[in-house]
């Protein structure tokens, strides 16, 4: 699979930069976001908040994941409302590049005829990246009409703020 992965990525024209590690801490359908964001979390107090804002609709609410921000940061991206089920964001690949976080996303549709259900949803990912270093960070996402999208990432305590007025 890394061989495979190593083929696709020289195929796609690599962008060059360091390659960072990721991980995600959640995937979903269900938020309260209904634009395209992304923001980043880099300390516990706007987690806290921002996790809780992302899950105010469920009932019970998760419990916020406990994490360390010595030598971490979370990475929020919602691509917004969409129609029906069957949209997913995924990560592609995440790089630092020119003190830069660079990350390269895709939105999933349902395919042509497929089941799905009427109901709006606001497909999310939540993923976390060691590292500490208050850096900018950039989107790129490439939507399923194929038109590519760059999306700014906002300071979590920033867009909590934009969320309260």
């Amino acid at each position: 699979m890394l061989w495979t992965s190593w083929i696709l990525w020289t195929l796609a024209g690599n962008p060059g930069g360091q390659p960072v590690p990721y991980q995600i801490i959640e995937a979903g359908t269900r938020s309260p976001v209904r634009t395209p964001v992304a923001a980043v979390f880099r300390d516990a107090d706007a987690w806290i908040m921002g996790y809780s804002y992302l899950h105010a609709q469920q009932i019970p609410a998760p419990e916020v994941p406990s994490l360390s921000f010595e030598e971490q940061q979370v990475i929020l991206l919602s691509i917004g409302e969409r129609p029906t089920s069957g949209y997913t964001v995924s990560i592609d690949q995440v790089l630092l590049k020119d003190d830069t976080l660079r990350i390269w996303a895709h939105e999933s549709c349902p395919s042509e005829g497929a089941m799905v259900l009427q109901v709006l949803t606001q497909p999310y990912v939540l993923f976390s990246v060691p590292i500490r270093k208050a850096v900018p960070v950039l989107v790129h996402l490439k939507a399923c009409d194929g038109s590519e999208h760059l999306l700014k990432a906002k300071e979590a305590t920033r867009w909590i703020e934009d969320l309260q007025r």
